[in-house]
């Protein structure tokens, strides 16, 4: 294989990857108990936060834990995503 060669495939990786960035950056994910309902992105990003009681006096705590498990979910969805693709095809996910 020849430098260019090499260097349209290696393009072809970063607009692959580009686009799942973009996809992760759409797509969201949402944990919901009796306190709380939160929706963030694939990537991270809280977009929604919605309290369900008037009187939530252990409130960072269900936050924390809502996050934790929020986080949890979007990493689990990034790795079905990323199989499918060139690295996860590789075995790097």
């Amino acid at each position: 294989m020849n430098i260019f060669d090499m260097m349209k495939q290696l393009k072809s990786v970063q607009d692959s990857m580009n686009k799942l960035k973009e996809e992760l950056e759409k797509e969201t994910v949402t944990y919901e108990d009796e306190n709380c309902k939160i929706t963030a992105t694939l990537v991270g990003e809280v977009v929604d936060i919605q309290l369900k009681r008037e009187n939530c006096k252990d409130l960072e705590d269900n936050l924390k834990r809502a996050f934790k498990e929020l986080h949890k979910k979007a990493k689990e969805k990034v790795k079905e995503k990323t199989k499918s693709s060139l690295f996860g095809n590789m075995g790097f996910f």
